[in-house]
């Protein structure tokens, strides 16, 4: 959007073995043995966002970051 007003919730993801495997790791699907850990991310994310709109942006950024 363009503006600093609009608030996001980054999920990021661990990085490739090397540089030239960015693209096919990132769209690669998952592995079974990864899915507990994206289901932690997204429990994380879900925590996130109810943190920020219970205590603010700036709080849940100390406990999220």
């Amino acid at each position: 959007l363009g503006s600093p007003d609009f608030l996001r919730v980054k999920v990021g993801i661990d990085k490739p073995d090397s540089p030239e495997e960015g693209a096919d790791y990132v769209l690669a699907p998952f592995d079974k043995e990864q899915l507990p850990l994206i289901e932690k991310g997204i429990e994380q994310a879900s925590e996130a966002i109810e943190a920020i709109i219970v205590s603010g942006k700036t709080k849940a950024m100390s406990v999220y970051n």
